[in-house]
């Protein structure tokens, strides 16, 4: 049984924040999925290989924070 990939992309998002929120924005997802660096952080915005369900749920609530709460502004879902 073959299981797909589904790559979660949050990159979309952080475009639709203003420059002067992007910075707390950032800090905020950091902490939010226990990224120490930010080349975990970048790694993780380009995408996220088949994301946990409360992973997804948290990253939207801090978008949510930043008058961002419609999922499809959020995300860039692909399969491959």
């Amino acid at each position: 049984m073959v299981i797909n990939k589904v790559k979660y992309s949050f990159k979309k998002g952080c475009h639709k924040v203003s420059k002067e929120s992007y910075m707390e924005l950032q800090k905020t997802l950091m902490e939010c999925m226990g990224c120490s660096t930010k080349q975990q952080y970048y790694q993780k915005r380009k995408g996220i290989t088949n994301i946990p369900v409360n992973v997804k749920q948290a990253i939207e609530g801090v978008f949510a924070d930043f008058g961002i709460d419609n999922p499809d502004d959020i995300w860039d879902i692909t399969e491959g």
